[in-house]
C-alpha cells in the first residue's frame, strides 16, 4: 500500500511539474484600411497553440477569424487558449483601422481643388494643367478606374464611367496631388 501511494504521488507530482500547457503565443499590434479583410489567424505566432478561440471586441466567441472593420479606430480581440490542469492563456492583438486613399496618397497628401475647371462633369475632365507625368482615377472604393500616362491634352474622357464620386490623382515631378470629382 505505501508503494502504491508513493507512485501515484509521483505520478501526479510528475504531470504538474512537466505537464506542456498551450500557449496563446505573444500580443501584436497591427495596422489596417478601413473596410479592409483581414484574417485574426494570421495574427498568431509562431509558438501558439492553433487550438484555441477568438473574442471579439465585444466579448463574443467569433465564429470565424476573417473580418474587417469600417471605422477607423483602436480594436482589441483576444485568442485564448486552455487545457485541463493549465490555466488559460490570451494572447492580446490590438488593430488599428486607419483611413487609408486610394492611389497611395495619404490624408496628408496635397489636395488641390483647382485640377480641374468644372466638377462635377458629364463626359470630360477638363484639366487646368497640361504637365503631369501620370493620371489615375479611383472609386471611392479604392479601385482604379483610369490610367494616363503624360499626355498633351487637357481633356480626359471618363463618358464610360458611372455617375459617383472619384478621385483624380496626378503625379507631376514627383508630388502627388489629388482633387475629389462627381461624375454625373
Amino acid at each position: 500500500m505505501k508503494t502504491t501511494l508513493i507512485i501515484l504521488f509521483f505520478l501526479v507530482l510528475s504531470g504538474t511539474i512537466f505537464a506542456q500547457c498551450p500557449i496563446a503565443g505573444r500580443d501584436s499590434t497591427t495596422s489596417y484600411c478601413k473596410q479592409e479583410v483581414f484574417d485574426l489567424a494570421n495574427l498568431r505566432s509562431s509558438d501558439a497553440d492553433l487550438n484555441g478561440i477568438f473574442i471579439d471586441p465585444a466579448g463574443d466567441t467569433m465564429s470565424s477569424t476573417t473580418t474587417s472593420l469600417i471605422f477607423p479606430g483602436q480594436y482589441t480581440y483576444r485568442y485564448i487558449v486552455s487545457d485541463l490542469g493549465c490555466s488559460d492563456d490570451s494572447a492580446k492583438y490590438v488593430i488599428v483601422i486607419i483611413n487609408c486613399w486610394p492611389g497611395g496618397i495619404s490624408e496628408t497628401s496635397l489636395e488641390n481643388n483647382e485640377l480641374l475647371q468644372i466638377n462635377p462633369v458629364n463626359d470630360y475632365l477638363q484639366l487646368s494643367e497640361v504637365n503631369y507625368d501620370r493620371l489615375e482615377i479611383y472609386s471611392t472604393a479604392g479601385s482604379c478606374v483610369l490610367t494616363f500616362s503624360a499626355s498633351p491634352n487637357t481633356l480626359i474622357d471618363v463618358s464610360k464611367l458611372e455617375g459617383g464620386n472619384y478621385i483624380l490623382i496626378l503625379d507631376k515631378d514627383g508630388t502627388r496631388q489629388f482633387q475629389r470629382f462627381v461624375k454625373l
